[in-house]
């Protein structure tokens, strides 16, 4: 602040640049602010709660259709999970997921056979339930996970309810893109990178039909 300034316009400046400082490092951060009229930074605190991906970048599973009932035999466990589209281009998404007591956030790059980035985060229940009923509303989509064991191998078989009543996916996440997964008997049709079988296709395919 300048000596010939008045001292009301320097303090508005400088609540303006708290005020932007505050606004880039985001709602889930929790700042103390340092400010340092030589240095002109904020220093942060770093044991405030940090935003952190559940796992590597990149999502590696092969999808297919259901024969048969047999994986119910071999449940191990299952959750429900509600899953609303935030936004979509070009084989891109970003979708908000709650599953049982516990949300999370995602960004899904492009499809590249069996691999595509893909970067989650958890965020608050609450959070997730006001993202679901303001933002995706309608595009949302309910399922039950069912965690089936099978050659020590851990599939997610998806048994979706409303819009897609009586739609059965399994899956399988791979290590590697090389890995060859012993398929289970109950295993049909591989469906990986259909554009058949992609959700936002078939819930459209449903509302059209119902319309």
């Amino acid at each position: 602040m300048e000596a010939s300034e008045p001292r009301h316009i320097g303090l508005a400046r400088l609540g303006l640049w708290r005020h932007n400082s505050l606004m880039r490092c985001g709602p889930s951060w929790q700042a103390e602010e340092r400010f340092d009229p030589e240095a002109d930074t904020v220093n942060e605190k770093t044991d405030g709660p940090k935003l952190e991906s559940l796992h590597a970048p990149v999502e590696i599973e092969r999808k297919f259709l259901v024969a048969n009932d047999e994986w119910k035999r071999s449940i191990v466990r299952s959750v429900s999970i509600r899953d609303g589209l935030i936004a979509t281009y070009k084989d891109r998404k970003v979708r908000v997921r709650l599953a049982g007591d516990a949300a999370t956030i995602a960004i899904k790059g492009p499809r590249t056979g069996v691999m595509r980035a893909e970067f989650e985060y958890e965020i608050p229940v609450s959070e997730a339930e006001r993202i679901l009923s303001t933002i995706c509303r309608d595009d949302t989509l309910e399922k039950q996970r069912f965690f089936v064991e099978d050659a020590g191998a851990i599939w997610h078989v998806d048994v979706y309810g409303g819009i897609l009543e009586g739609v059965v996916i399994a899956e399988i996440e791979l290590k590697r893109e090389t890995d060859e997964p012993a398929l289970p008997r109950w295993i049909g049709r591989e469906v990986t990178g259909d554009l058949h079988y992609r959700k936002i296709n078939m819930a459209a395919r449903r509302a059209g039909s119902r319309g």
